[in-house]
C-alpha cells in the first residue's frame, strides 16, 4: 500500500501546488486523479514515484518512508512513472531490447531471468518485434510502450501514469489501455492515472484535484470552461499567401532505416485570414508537413510557393519572420532561462525597436490572460503545461507572421484550457488577418472552417467544412 499524510509541495512564491494531501492506494487497485491544467498532477505524480521529494508530509511504500536515503535503492524497484512524453526522458539506449534490460542489470538480475522478463515484457505490449530497433525511429505510441515495457521488467507494484496518451491520437489511445488491462492480467500492480478528464478508463476509485491543489473523492467546483470560440468571417480568399503544388517529401535511407516516402503529390492552397485545419493521425506526416512549410526541410519533388511573398527573393531570415511555426511540444524547446528573455529572442534578432517590442509583448500577453510583468523574470520549468504552451505561441505571435503553423500543440490540454488557446488564437487572426493552419490529431471543430482537410495515405483529402 500507498500511503500519503499530509503531503505538500510548493514553488517558492507561486504558492502551495500541492496542499497537506493524504491518501492510501491499496494493492492491485485501478485509482483515477482528475485535474484541471497546473493543478499540480505532475508533481502528484513525480513525489509519488521518488522523482522528487515533498515539501512537507511522508509518503510510505509498503510501510517504508520513500524520502530516506537509505531506503532508496531498495524502492527503485516498487513504484514505475510513466509521463506524457518519453522522448527527452527515458530514450536512451540504441536498441529497444538494451532498454528493457537496462533496469535490471543495474539490479543485478541473473541474466537468464532477464532475458524471460523481457521477452515477457515485449510481447505483452505487442513490442516484440521491434526489438533490435532504434527506440528513437519508433512512432510515438509505440515508445511510450517501450517506456512502459522497461518497467514491466522490473516488476513494479505499482505504475504511475501522468497522462501517458495525452499527445496520441483516439487510435492510439484505445490501444494502450487495451494494454494496460492485459497488463493487469498478467502482473500484480496498482495503476495510479492523472487525467485532465478528456479521457477516464474503467478504474476502482475516482480522486479529483482541484487547481488550488486540494484532493477529494468529490468533483471540484471550477470556473465554467469559457463559450465556444467564434471563428473569423470566412475569408473571400482573395490573396493567396501559400500555394503547394504536387509535394513529395521521403525520409533518406540510414543504417538502421530504409527510405520511405511521408508525404505524396500534396497539394494545398491558404489565402490571407483563412483557417485551415489538417487532421491526421500520429505518424501520419503532420508535423513533417508543417516543417516544409515552414522551409526547415525540403521537399523531395513539387513546389511550395508564397505568392504574396516570393522566397526565392528574400534571405531565410525574412521568410522565417513571415512564417510562425509553433512546434508540437514546445514546452521542449525553450532556448533561455525565463519569459522575458525567451519572449525577446525573435524581436530582438529582427532588430525590433524596443518601444515596439513593449507594445507587442503587452498586447499578446493580454490576448492569453497572462500577466507579463508579473511571471516575466520566473523560469518556465515551473509553469503549467497550459501556460507553457501560451508562452511558446506568445514568442512566435510577437513577431506577427503572415503565416502562423500550430502543429498539434492543443494535445494535453483541458476542455478549458483549449478553449482559452483557440480564443487567443482567433482573436489575434482577427486583428492581424493571419492565415492560420492547425494540425490536429484529434478530430476538430470544423463547422466554420475556412478549409478542413484529413492526412491520411499521405496526401491530403478536403473534408466539406459546412
Amino acid at each position: 500500500m500507498i500511503t500519503l499524510n499530509q503531503v505538500s509541495f510548493n514553488f517558492g512564491q507561486n504558492g502551495n501546488i500541492l496542499d497537506k494531501i493524504s491518501l492510501n492506494i491499496p494493492e492491485n487497485k485501478f485509482i483515477t486523479i482528475i485535474g484541471p491544467s497546473g493543478s499540480g498532477k505532475t508533481t502528484f505524480a513525480k513525489i509519488l514515484s521518488g522523482i522528487i521529494a515533498p515539501g512537507g508530509g511522508q509518503i510510505l511504500i509498503d510501510g517504508i518512508d520513500i524520502n530516506s536515503p537509505e531506503n532508496n535503492r531498495h524502492l527503485r524497484q516498487k513504484p514505475a512513472y510513466v509521463g506524457k512524453n518519453s522522448d527527452y526522458n527515458n530514450l536512451f539506449t540504441t536498441s529497444l531490447e538494451e532498454l528493457a534490460a537496462f533496469g535490471p542489470e543495474n539490479f543485478g538480475i541473473p541474466k537468464e531471468e532477464i532475458s524471460e522478463r523481457i521477452n515477457q515484457s515485449l510481447q505483452i505490449t505487442g513490442l516484440d518485434k521491434f526489438r533490435y530497433i532504434p527506440v528513437y525511429s519508433l512512432p510515438r505510441g509505440k515508445k511510450q510502450l517501450a517506456v512502459l515495457a522497461s518497467f514491466l521488467t522490473l516488476k513494479p507494484k505499482y505504475i504511475i501514469f501522468d497522462e501517458p496518451t495525452s499527445l496520441f491520437d483516439e487510435k492510439d489511445e484505445n490501444n494502450f489501455w487495451d494494454i494496460v488491462k492485459k497488463i493487469r492480467g498478467s502482473y500484480e500492480m496498482s495503476v495510479i492515472y492523472f487525467s485532465n478528464g478528456t479521457f477516464i478508463p474503467a478504474c476502482d476509485e475516482l480522486f479529483y484535484l482541484s487547481s488550488r491543489g486540494v484532493l477529494s473523492s468529490k468533483p471540484y467546483s471550477e470556473e465554467v470552461p469559457p463559450e465556444r470560440p467564434k471563428y473569423l468571417v470566412k475569408s473571400s480568399g482573395s490573396s493567396i499567401l501559400l500555394e503547394i503544388k504536387d509535394m513529395t517529401y521521403s525520409t533518406k535511407k540510414t543504417f538502421f532505416t530504409d527510405s520511405r516516402c511521408i508525404l505524396e503529390k500534396v497539394n494545398l492552397k491558404a489565402s490571407k485570414g483563412e483557417l485551415v485545419f489538417i487532421q491526421g493521425n500520429c505518424g501520419s506526416g503532420k508535423s513533417t508537413l508543417a516543417k516544409l512549410i515552414a522551409g526547415l526541410i525540403k521537399p523531395v519533388s513539387g513546389d511550395i510557393n508564397f505568392p504574396s511573398f516570393s522566397s526565392k527573393k528574400m534571405n531565410k531570415e525574412l521568410l522565417n519572420q513571415k512564417i510562425g511555426l509553433i512546434f508540437q511540444e514546445p514546452e521542449n524547446q525553450f532556448l533561455t532561462e525565463n519569459i522575458e528573455q525567451e519572449i525577446n529572442f525573435g524581436l530582438i534578432n529582427f532588430n525590433i525597436p524596443e518601444k515596439e517590442r513593449e507594445k507587442r509583448i503587452e498586447w499578446i500577453f493580454d490576448l492569453f490572460s497572462l500577466n507579463y510583468n508579473f511571471i516575466k523574470k520566473q523560469d518556465m520549468l515551473y509553469f503549467s503545461l497550459a501556460n507553457k504552451r501560451k508562452i511558446a505561441a506568445a514568442s512566435a505571435l510577437v513577431l506577427f507572421p503572415e503565416i502562423l503553423i500550430i502543429d498539434d500543440i492543443l494535445t494535453g490540454l483541458d476542455v478549458k484550457e483549449k478553449y482559452i488557446f483557440l480564443s487567443s488564437i482567433i482573436e489575434y487572426q482577427k486583428k492581424t488577418e493571419t492565415s492560420v493552419i492547425i494540425l490536429t490529431s484529434r478530430k476538430p471543430d470544423i463547422s466554420q472552417a475556412d478549409q478542413c482537410f484529413v492526412l491520411e495515405e499521405r496526401s491530403l483529402k478536403i473534408v466539406n467544412s459546412n
